[in-house]
């Protein structure tokens, strides 16, 4: 059995008057790990200029009370060491960091138990609460034999903000701690089989995806990365797509709607995920996807719902990465229950690089990536009018409107930036385009909707222009085809090497010609469709 991974360094909390930075290089002891907000005071960090002296001891004086707090806890409890990013990372030291960043998962993976600052706004607020949460009441109950008045105390069950769920580095935090104490209003206990509370103390069992369906999907990724066999053995439906993939797409999509203090750290924040997923599965992972499932990785698109701005500069993943339009809500593509992925009709992967922007974290930023694809082209006509994006927006925040104009649009799906593919020589609608950036438009409000802010400046130099379409995935259901293609355009000054616009929702299965593979290549100028190899940058 191989020794468990362990912390470069922990802080020693066994002296309260002297807590200190110790390099763990005997066996692993037990140590607990701290989730929580700085905020924006950085005072008292790690930093190489204070390393030396932290060594010997923390300066007590600027230590922010929620880490005081939680060493204070530590040392209560009976624990010689506690994990704390700031102090534990070498804040201004990139080596350092991207070292701790991508071991990040296991470190809280084999933490003892994770302290969860839950009402702490910043670092300066403390664990603890104040106030007092009883209600004392004077009750009188009559019975048969007596009327009797009792004086009862009740406990709320409201557990007041929690500061610590909208923030992006939690998220894998959340996944990789099998064990948390959690401070809000209230004292909290969650582990892998049960949760309790001061309201409610006694264990209540919960969901398992090892037995349960309605498991959460930080549940179901935990278990795909710590007890993929026992997942891939546990019973479902045939046609049930049940893989570690699915499980961490929806984690993605809860992590899109989260916030990041720097942009920048959109795939750092992930990697101790990906990179355990990658060690649990042996699957190859490329800047937030995985290139054994790409037929579906690629169907990622922008969704509704989010003022946030996609950047105008999109140069901090590859195109094809959802990593690439910034912090914006994501979805991926959904299909209908007992569907059937045709995977020979999709795009095959024949090559994938990604360069990280530090070497030691593969798994974090990238400098720049590329794919290879054998795929099925054809050249279309990409729109983007005023009345479908205002009609379609409609669509998507005002209930009870049914538009002809959507027969063939799928339902599911909510784009947040719309468009149309029409046939580019019958002019005939093909399908719905999901744009990774808005297009200008003119808009007028909605019946009180400001559409404005759903409406910015797009990379396209005009309102309709010719795209190239990709076929990526091809579900069937019965005898309906549900496709997802991708929207391309040629990058400048190169040949065969394409730039991701969006998303393509189709039903019409003949218009990316017959269904064999082996299609021969046509002159692009005729628009017929063809496979080719390709480069997507």
């Amino acid at each position: 059995m191989q020794p468990r991974p362990r912390p470069t360094r922990l802080i020693n909390v066994q002296d309260s008057s002297r807590p200190f930075l110790q390099v763990m290089e005997e066996a692993l002891e037990p140590y607990l790990a701290l989730s929580y907000r700085w905020g924006e005071n950085k005072k008292g960090q790690t930093l190489k200029c204070t390393y030396e002296t932290f060594q010997h001891c923390l300066p007590l004086n600027d230590i922010p009370r929620t880490c005081w707090d939680a060493i204070q806890l530590t040392r209560m409890l009976g624990y010689k060491y506690l994990w704390i990013d700031a102090f534990c990372i070498i804040q201004n030291d990139e080596t350092d960091k991207s070292h701790e960043l991508v071991n990040m998962g296991d470190i809280y993976r084999y933490a003892l138990f994770t302290i969860y600052a839950k009402r702490s706004s910043s670092s300066q607020s403390g664990l603890f609460a104040r106030q007092d949460n009883h209600i004392k009441l004077e009750v009188s109950a009559t019975t048969k034999q007596s009327a009797e008045t009792a004086k009862i105390t009740l406990a709320s069950m409201f557990d007041g903000p929690d500061h610590l769920e909208g923030r992006g580095w939690v998220l894998q935090e959340t996944v990789l701690s099998s064990r948390r104490l959690a401070f809000g209003n209230r004292m909290s206990w969650k582990c892998t089989m049960a949760r309790a509370d001061e309201t409610s103390p006694i264990p209540r069992a919960r969901h398992n995806a090892l037995t349960d369906g309605f498991a959460g999907d930080v549940e179901k990724l935990r278990l795909w990365m710590f007890a993929p066999a026992r997942m891939r053995e546990t019973p479902r439906q045939s046609w049930l797509r049940w893989n570690q993939f699915d499980s961490w797409y929806a984690i993605v999509e809860a992590y899109s709607v989260t916030s990041l203090t720097f942009v920048s750290d959109n795939l750092p924040a992930l990697s101790g995920l990906a990179k355990l997923l990658q060690q649990a599965h042996g699957a190859t992972y490329a800047a937030g996807l995985w290139t054994d499932d790409l037929q579906v990785g690629l169907t990622w698109y922008v969704a509704s719902n989010d003022e946030r701005k996609v950047p105008r500069r999109r140069d901090m993943a590859p195109s094809w990465s959802w990593a690439a339009v910034g912090k914006v809500r994501i979805k991926f593509r959904s299909w209908p229950s007992k569907s059937v992925h045709i995977v020979s009709e999709g795009v095959e992967l024949l090559e994938a690089s990604c360069v990280p922007e530090i070497p030691l974290n593969p798994y974090g930023a990238i400098n720049k990536g590329k794919l290879k694809l054998r795929i099925r082209l054809r050249k279309a006509l990409l729109r983007c009018s005023a009345d479908y994006t205002r009609s379609r927006f409609e669509y998507n925040h005002v209930s009870g409107l049914d538009y002809q104009l959507f027969g063939n649009i799928d339902s599911r799906e909510q784009p947040r930036y719309f468009g149309l593919i029409l046939d580019i020589e019958t002019n005939q609608v093909i399908g719905e385009a999901a744009l990774d950036a808005p297009i200008h438009l003119n808009q007028r409000p909605v019946d009180g909707l400001d559409v404005s802010q759903e409406i910015e400046l797009s990379p396209l130099s005009s309102l309709e222009t010719e795209v190239w379409c990709g076929l990526v995935h091809v579900q069937k259901k019965g005898e309906r085809h549900i496709l997802t293609a991708l929207i391309l355009e040629p990058e400048l000054g190169s040949v065969l090497v394409y730039r991701r616009l969006g998303v393509l929702f189709l039903t019409d299965r003949s218009w990316f010609g017959p269904s064999s593979s082996a299609l021969n290549r046509f002159d692009e100028e005729t628009g017929d469709v063809f496979m080719d190899v390709i480069d997507l940058v």
